[in-house]
């Protein structure tokens, strides 16, 4: 979380209740999902920022400078959207 905070430059952030309670959602995904359920609202990446650069889990989409592309949005798990 440390690093989390580092990045957002500010320990004044208190995002322990974010990360705590997407513990049970994929994270990526749900932002695939919603572009893919509505390509034309804005997502707002900020939320889910913390979660990204903290979870070993989303390493693949740090490694991949989070360049999803429109073949990941068709692939996303809808259901999450559900969850």
């Amino acid at each position: 979380m440390d690093a989390c905070l580092d990045e957002i430059q500010g320990s004044s952030y208190n995002v322990t209740r974010w990360l705590l309670y997407d513990l049970d959602f994929n994270v990526s995904n749900l932002i695939l999902a919603a572009v893919k359920h509505n390509p034309q609202a804005p997502i707002i990446f900020q939320h889910w920022f913390p979660q990204l650069m903290t979870y070993s889990r989303y390493e693949h989409a740090r490694e991949r400078n989070f360049d999803f592309n429109w073949d990941d949005v068709a692939n996303a798990d809808m259901e999450e959207l559900e969850r």
